[in-house]
Order: structure tokens, then sequence, then C-alpha cells
């Protein structure tokens, strides 16, 4: 319920000010992991009523920059992994470096609808962990077969 009340607080606020989460546990090494984007330095107002053209807008005027943030799980009591609705207890997130967007990519180009970007297919130390990311295996098997049109 906490969590609802502060997304509602930010309900107005510029898209790329929000922080994001990841959905569930990855594998990081020989860690247990959730990870967290915390915007730099962007204000949480924009001018445009469109959020597509707002992010447009605010690419041809600025970098993007991201904090990149990890919280480790040290035991499943208190950081479940298969437990997507419960907030991790002692563990806090720890930076690990900034991600840096310059520029947009073209949503008009084929090429990338035809992209797939798919945590399952990545190595194993970096692998998503639980049951609930198993079923997201499946779904993003399905969803790649769609878009391909098999």
């Amino acid at each position: 319920m906490i969590q609802v009340k502060r997304f509602l607080a930010k309900w107005n606020h510029f898209i790329l000010s929000h922080d994001y989460h990841s959905i569930g546990a990855y594998r990081l090494g020989d860690h247990i992991v959730k990870y967290k984007l915390v915007p730099v330095a962007v204000d949480v107002k924009s001018a445009e009523k469109r959020i597509d053209q707002a992010i447009e807008d605010y690419f041809s005027n600025h970098h993007y920059e991201l904090e990149l943030m990890v919280q480790y799980c040290y035991n499943l009591k208190d950081q479940p992994v298969n437990r997507l609705n419960k907030m991790w207890k002692d563990s806090d997130f720890i930076s690990i470096g900034r991600i840096k967007i310059n520029n947009l990519i073209d949503k008009e180009d084929r090429a990338v609808e035809e992209m797939s970007f798919n945590p399952f297919e990545s190595i194993s130390g970096l692998k998503p962990v639980g049951r609930i990311q198993k079923l997201r295996d499946e779904a993003y098997k399905i969803s790649l077969k769609t878009r391909n049109g098999n």
C-alpha cells in the first residue's frame, strides 16, 4: 500500500523522472539481486502532454543519465525471490555505476521492431531467478514467435 501511495503522489511527473525497479530477481555472478535505475537530475515537470513527444523533446536537449543500483539477497526470508509484491528488508540498494543515453533510436526503423531483448538469453551469471521469472521466460518465447509471425 505504501508503494501505491508513493506512485500516486508522482502520477503526473515526467515519465523519465521515475525510478525503474526490475521485475523479479536476477543473478549477478554468485549473488541474487534486484536492480533499480534512478534518473540523475531530471525535472519532474514536462510541458508536453503526449509522452512520446515529451521524451523526444527531452533527448533533443539533454543527455539522460541513470544511477544503476543493486539490492542483494542475503537470505530468502528477508529478501523473498518468489514473492514479487514484497519489498526486501535489511538490504539497501548500492550504486554500481551510471548509464548514459545520448539519443533515441529511430522508432520508424523496421530493424528496431525486429529486435529481441530476452534476459533468459544472457550468460548464466546474469540470468533471472525464481518461479515467476520462469513463467516470464515462456511469455518471452511466445511473444517473439508472435512478432515474427510464426
